[in-house]
């Protein structure tokens, strides 16, 4: 987080034809953010839609509506847990990137980052790497 401040302070700083990029980068990310909230709900609704469409066929096909009930929800569970596993990934990745972008746009900005990060580690209890 304290990165991804740090760069779009520096960012901001920039000549007036950085600020065309920054608000047309800016304007990106909005259509990114609304595009993935889009995505996710329909997803939402497709993963709905089978589990009911599973649901249905496991009880038309003889088994009782309580052991379909847990067998979907075991299944859903697990596309949980994937979907938890992908989502922390990803985030790891993302704070990656947004350190690599800091470190190369100011290395006195990487100083800082990397001294407010040791600070915030060691008010929180957590351990250094």
């Amino acid at each position: 987080m304290i990165a991804k401040i740090a760069s779009f302070i520096a960012m901001r700083r920039a000549a007036a034809a950085n600020s065309v990029l920054f608000q047309k980068l800016l304007a990106a990310a909005g259509a990114v953010i609304a595009l993935s909230l889009t995505a996710a709900f329909l997803a939402s609704l497709l993963i709905a839609g089978l589990t009911c469409l599973a649901y249905n066929l496991l009880v038309q096909h003889g088994m009782t509506p309580q052991s379909a009930m847990i067998m979907m929800g075991v299944a859903l569970f697990f596309v949980l847990v994937a979907l938890i596993v992908v989502i922390c990934y990803c985030g790891r990745e993302a704070k990656k990137v947004s350190t690599n972008i800091v470190m190369m746009e100011s290395p006195l900005l990487g100083k800082v980052y990397h001294i407010a990060e040791s600070f915030v580690d060691g008010f929180m209890g957590r351990r250094s790497k």
